[in-house]
């Protein structure tokens, strides 16, 4: 396997989902069609844009002397709690919610005027995106995890001066600090977003000394 195509299965596998996306059917895969979706593979059409420039152009290469290594291994809590977390982030997540919440006060304030018709349909609204959406979310994240050899085995990061070197088994791909548009910390982990939808995961279990973990991301987001 060639470095730029093992860039863009990294990608795939960093990749986040959009609300929006997940709800209709999309083309998984890099292409292949599929019934059961990729919730890692979604692309927009700005992806397939900087997908084909990779082909022609070289990764960086990155010294990774003195860098500081990590071994991460993702496991179904861990894309769970990402997915979640991204979904609720995001504006239509937020206004998933408020439809759903708009929709049980219009239940209970009406449950006396309303017909069956329209208490089952307001029902169903109010658990689209408190319920089922998360439970969709959360089965395709397990799917996912124990489904894609990919995620069987660890993953190697040096994060170094001038950017990430990633390896898995015999492949390795680098990437500049400048590629990571944000970095987040939440209670149980590290993401490190390298578009809107996609972010590379790093457990705080994973990582041992958060603080330090941290720190380095921080200190060399600033340069």
């Amino acid at each position: 396997m060639k470095k730029n195509e093992y860039y863009e299965k990294l990608k795939k596998m960093a990749e986040a989902d959009n609300d929006e996306e997940l709800i209709v059917g999309s083309d998984d895969n890099g292409g292949e069609a599929s019934d059961e979706r990729d919730i890692y593979g979604v692309e927009t059409q700005e992806d397939e844009s900087s997908s084909g420039q990779g082909d022609n152009q070289d990764m960086p290469e990155i010294d990774i002397e003195g860098s500081r290594e990590y071994e991460v291994l993702i496991g179904v809590r861990d894309m769970r709690h990402f997915v979640i977390r991204h979904m609720y982030r995001s504006f239509t997540g937020w206004f998933g919610l408020i439809i759903s919440a708009a929709a049980l006060v219009m239940l209970v304030m009406g449950w006396n005027v309303y017909g069956n018709m329209e208490k089952i349909a307001l029902i169903v609204l109010s658990l689209l995106f408190t319920v089922v959406q998360p439970v969709q979310l959360l089965m395709k994240a397990k799917r996912q995890v124990l489904s894609q050899e990919t995620f069987k085995t660890p993953i190697i990061y040096n994060l170094c001066r001038d950017g990430i070197v990633v390896r898995q088994d015999e492949q390795k791909v680098s990437i500049m600090w400048d590629d990571i548009s944000k970095f987040v910390e939440t209670r149980k982990a590290f993401f490190l977003y390298t578009s809107p939808v996609r972010a590379f995961i790093f457990p705080k279990d994973a990582v041992g000394d958060a603080g330090e973990f941290s720190n380095i991301v921080r200190e060399a987001l600033k340069r």
